[in-house]
């Protein structure tokens, strides 16, 4: 009511100038009289509008801002603005240049504390933007409305703002805190980051590679408990005995050669292979040191017997390479014999391979501190004493000799048709595991059905053997 009888009389007073323009005094008195009202009206109309308007601004401003806070900025501005920014001009049109600076400065003393519609979309007009009336600045409390409905200010989410977006530099893509922190700003594979180029994407793989192989891996690996070992191990050896059924349907010819350093593990792994088939198909193959009569013989002369038939799997428990290996590194053979062996047996074997042996050779590695550890587990038991023998200990003084053998004949015997493969087996379960899985995968076997059995009825009759025709043996357990 109050602005409505306001601006009538605003407009008559900017209808005739000329009567309020020659007397100076009465305009002065006239302002006065102007700013005894005004404080009045402003107070009225403040009044009424923190009634009116502040409950709708908790009603509504905090979803305008989450769904439409741009359009509800537009609507409210638009109106106050034209509503406001007539009367002062009406006003100011009619008074001297220091009367419209007085009433400005009043005007701006009050803007903070009046709460209205018009008032507040006169002080923000869309973040200082220039309205019908002329620019408005940004008021520090309408800033501060902005800061309390936008996004706070340590990034989360603030009441009434919306959530900021998320960060895609660390390795989840979440939050980047990590990343900011430490000034890294690339994921663990290298990308989206400065240090995403191909040569870092190399450099991680490698490092990837090295952290599961080699034998800082071995000792952060857990070792296999036994009950696990056994739960791995069982549908290897299954596929074993499918194997073994293929080779005698076939008639394949299979030869697997082990050898490695003492304590290597070569006699655990071929007994877990032979543990659960047939002896009349897997068979193994240890020989003893060579008799006068074998020594006289063409070297390969001693091993050419063994060599499988027909639907046979041959198991070589040291081989024809004792001559690269422990007769080198003890003088047994002269080294210009050891070097025609090396130049003869890649040869030999590819004739072997031409006549349809499946040849698989394998070289079981061990770490010196693995070694010492297994040698002195023997000396103290029982039933291990018998694999330690006197050459076993002149052998452990010539670690670094070994090697040089070892070398030397994986360089000339690695071929294409006979390749070596190498296991290390300071880890003797997972080992055992590996070197079966990689048999497997080497003979081209499939499965072959079983005709279906069934056990007949009988009838019989449990009876003990004679008296006296037997010896009991004594039930001490």
């Amino acid at each position: 009511g109050a602005a409505s009888t306001r601006a009538p009389r605003r407009r008559a007073a900017a209808a005739s100038p000329s009567t309020a323009a020659p007397d100076a005094p009465p305009a002065a008195k006239r302002t006065a009289a102007t700013k005894r009202t005004a404080a009045p009206a402003t107070a009225t109309s403040a009044t009424p509008a923190k009634r009116t308007v502040a409950p709708a601004t908790k009603r509504t401003a905090a979803p305008a801002t989450k769904r439409t806070a741009a359009p509800a900025t537009k609507r409210t501005a638009a109106p106050a603005t034209k509503r406001t920014a007539a009367a002062p001009a009406a006003a100011g049109a009619a008074r001297p240049r220091a009367t419209r600076a007085s009433a400005t400065a009043s005007a701006a003393a009050t803007r903070p504390t009046v709460t209205t519609a018009a008032g507040t979309a006169a002080s923000t007009a869309d973040g200082g933007r220039k309205a019908d009336g002329g620019t408005v600045p940004v008021e520090p409390a309408a800033k501060a409305s902005r800061d309390r409905e936008g996004t706070a200010k340590n990034g989360r989410k603030a009441k009434g703002g919306t959530k900021p977006p998320k960060d895609r530099t660390t390795k989840q893509g979440r939050n980047g805190g990590k990343a900011a922190k430490d000034g890294r700003g690339t994921t663990k594979q290298g990308r989206n980051g400065k240090d995403g180029t191909k040569g870092a994407k190399d450099r991680k793989r490698a490092a990837k590679r090295a952290a599961t192989t080699g034998p800082q891996a071995e000792a952060a690996r857990p070792k296999l408990k036994e009950k696990d070992f056994q739960e791995l191990l069982e549908p290897l050896q299954a596929e074993l005995v499918a194997m073994q059924r293929w080779v005698q349907a076939t008639g394949a010819k299979v030869v697997v050669v082990f050898e490695g350093r003492d304590t290597a593990g070569k006699g655990g792994v071929i007994k877990r292979i032979i543990e659960r088939v047939s002896p009349r198909v897997f068979h193994v193959i240890a020989l003893a040191a060579p008799t006068e009569r074998e020594k006289s013989q063409m070297y390969i002369q001693r091993y050419v017997p063994h060599l499988p038939g027909a639907g046979e799997v041959m198991i070589f428990d040291r081989s024809w390479y004792n001559r690269a290996g422990v007769e080198r590194v003890m003088g047994f053979t002269p080294m210009d014999e050891v070097e025609r062996f090396l130049d003869t047996v890649p040869n030999v074997e590819k004739a072997i391979v031409d006549s349809g042996v499946i040849l698989l050779k394998y070289w079981l590695d061990v770490s010196p501190q693995q070694q010492t550890a297994r040698l002195q587990g023997r000396i103290g038991d029982p039933r291990k004493i018998w694999k330690l023998s006197p050459m076993d200990v002149q052998s452990y003084t010539r670690w670094d000799d070994y090697t040089e053998a070892r070398d030397a004949m994986l360089r000339a015997t690695h071929t294409a048709w006979a390749p070596w493969f190498v296991v290390r087996t300071n880890d003797k379960k997972r080992a055992r595991l590996n070197i079966i899985s990689h048999l497997l995968s080497q003979v081209p076997y499939e499965p072959v059905p079983y005709d279906p059995i069934e056990l007949p009825d009988r009838a019989v009759e449990d009876i003990p053997p004679p008296e006296g025709a037997f010896a009991p043996v004594p039930e001490r357990y």
